[in-house]
């Protein structure tokens, strides 16, 4: 079975706070799920969507550094 992540588990996996990871969770920029759709629901976030989330991360910051690198 998949690992799912709390987004408190996120933030202090990326030493953010809870509400940045809900911020890019509702924004889309982090790929997650409701458990229900109540309100206030939590939110979980597998596996295979941090590792997709963690991939662009990268991806964008070689491109910014490169972009830099070229002035």
């Amino acid at each position: 079975m998949e690992r799912m992540y709390t987004v408190q588990e996120l933030a202090e996996l990326f030493h953010v706070k809870p509400r940045t990871i809900m911020d890019w969770l509702r924004s889309g920029r982090l790929r997650g799920f409701k458990l229900s759709d109540a309100p206030k629901s939590e939110w979980r976030v597998s596996d295979a969507q941090l590792e997709e989330f963690i991939k662009h991360r990268t991806e964008q910051t070689e491109k910014s550094t490169e972009s830099t690198e070229e002035e």
